[in-house]
């Protein structure tokens, strides 16, 4: 496995000169079963919009069962509960029995979806927009991705897929509810937000009413890749960067830009300590405080090098 990990990344390295997907985009939205980010994913729905033709392509819906409870407030707001293992939605006074995929399952289908990767080819890289996603949808998405499929996926993903925020992109204010209805979504429509594929079409209606350039998104997005780290790795967020460092950072620094912040940060915090820069960048390349390289001096102070 770890052969054909490298393996994948040898041909990326290969192939990093292909650039993001012209003018195709995926509009996605997760329904959950809570807030916490640890929660399951009850529905995952997208639609791939093609923004020169203005015309969705392609369409993917699924429900995922849940591995634990449903929280009552999320019930009330998409409907959706638990109920002898099985996912059922609340419509009308009926409870329906739903067709429900494990999440393994569920989310290696949307996963490949998106990338449309077949197991053979380099999937090209696409942009992924949503509602609020940078603040909810990305992180649930990756963390229950890292659980759920394949590690050399899980890794294409994070390689090859982008995110930006239509809520800040368009610096819209508000709900998503409340921006459809200005852009003249109907009763009907807006009675059916918080199903995660209608969401996805109530978006693109605010997209098209608002415009958005294929152009302006390409500078205006950042990695999956990033979103992980800065999920994942408090040292690298919340230890180390300004609040006026992370707001110049999200969606206009590459990766590489972002580290050589971050290790003269490291330098200057962990110089009295005596920790080596070196041994920062090897606990970032192992994920973790193995201790071998600073005398555990890093775990010493109370920080996890990688949350897991």
């Amino acid at each position: 496995k770890q052969w054909y990990q490298r393996r994948v990344r040898v041909r990326m390295a290969e192939n990093s000169e292909q650039k993001i997907l012209q003018d195709e985009i995926i509009i996605y939205d997760l329904e959950t079963s809570g807030l916490d980010e640890q929660d399951d994913i009850l529905q995952v729905s997208a639609l791939r919009y093609n923004i020169a033709e203005d015309r969705v392509t392609d369409e993917f819906s699924e429900y995922l069962i849940p591995t634990g409870p449903i929280g009552y407030g999320a019930t009330r707001i998409h409907g959706l509960f638990e109920k002898d293992g099985d996912l059922f939605k609340k419509n009308g006074g009926i409870d329906e029995l739903l067709d429900a995929l494990p999440g393994d399952v569920a989310l290696t289908r949307f996963v490949k979806w998106v990338l449309r990767f077949d197991g053979s080819n380099l999937p090209a890289k696409v942009i992924c927009v949503g509602f609020n996603n940078s603040n909810f949808d990305d992180s649930r998405l990756l963390i229950q991705s890292n659980k759920n499929i394949s590690p050399v996926l899980f890794m294409l993903m994070r390689k090859r897929m982008f995110s930006s925020d239509m809520r800040f992109h368009l610096r819209l204010k508000g709900t998503l509810a409340k921006n459809f209805s200005e852009c003249g979504g109907s009763t009907e429509e807006q009675a059916n937000l918080h199903e995660a594929l209608q969401d996805c079409r109530a978006l693109l209606k605010v997209m098209r009413t608002k415009g958005v350039s294929f152009k302006s998104l390409v500078g205006d997005c950042v990695s999956f890749e990033m979103v992980w780290q800065k999920r994942m790795n408090p040292l690298l967020t919340k230890n180390l960067l300004t609040p006026a460092v992370a707001n110049k950072m999200i969606g206009k620094l590459t990766y590489e830009e972002f580290m050589k912040i971050t290790d003269k940060e490291v330098k200057e915090k962990f110089e009295s300590a005596g920790i080596s820069n070196a041994s920062i960048k090897s606990c970032l390349k192992e994920g973790r405080c193995t201790g071998e390289h600073c005398g555990d001096k890093i775990a010493g102070q109370g920080i996890s090098i990688m949350k897991t």
